[in-house]
């Protein structure tokens, strides 16, 4: 879909935002959260304590945080993801992390990796441009997990009856697929601010 776009509204796959070269030719690859994060700690910090994330964050200058999952994310971020110019496909995150985003909670364990998800999201010039990964259809699962991000989160929320009847009742493999066309509009007007390209956007700079 962004080859379709960007060839009928650029003319082509290589394209300048805010004075740098994005190339948008495929396949965009993969790149492995776990993997990066090894090779630029030094270790495998999937299989460290929340303690131990805690003191490896610090030398990185970030604060402690409710889960070992979102201290690795910060990591990442901080490390890795802002660093990602040309599109890329971000793997392997932590399932820990995911208590804290009721959307995410929604995301199929990875077969044969405990502890990690079937999940990815598009990078492009350090921003997240998609979110997709596997549908958690196992009903006790996912009633683990929401009630373990109301837990964490404090936030009073409360779990959608029906949907969980509709589950419980047989749910097919499915897969979810979010594009942010806001940031899409933005690489390609290049626009520095999401603001501006926004409909009827209620954000006004302070003058």
């Amino acid at each position: 879909m962004v080859v379709y776009i960007l060839m009928n509204t650029k003319g082509g796959l290589k394209i300048k935002y805010q004075g740098k070269d994005l190339d948008f030719t495929p396949p965009w690859p993969r790149v492995s959260m776990r993997n990066e994060l090894k090779k630029a700690v030094g270790k495998d910090v999937y299989t460290l304590s929340l303690e131990q994330l805690v003191a490896v964050g610090k030398k990185y200058g970030i604060s402690k945080q409710p889960s070992s999952g979102n201290i690795i994310i910060k990591l990442f971020d901080r490390l890795i993801g802002d660093k990602i110019v040309n599109p890329s496909h971000v793997i392997d995150h932590p399932k820990d992390a995911t208590v804290m985003c009721y959307d995410i909670t929604m995301a199929k364990e990875k077969r044969g990796e405990p502890g990690v998800l079937e999940r990815f999201e598009t990078f492009v010039n350090g921003m997240e441009l998609t979110n997709c990964y596997s549908e958690l259809n196992d009903p006790t699962k996912q009633k683990e997990a929401f009630d373990l991000f109301l837990q964490r989160s404090g936030r009073q929320l409360k779990m959608d009856e029906q949907f969980d009847h509709a589950i419980r009742m047989g749910m097919p493999p499915a897969s979810g697929v979010g594009m942010g066309i806001d940031r899409l509009v933005m690489l390609i007007a290049d626009k520095p601010d999401i603001h501006d390209v926004v409909s009827f956007s209620t954000y006004h700079e302070a003058k």
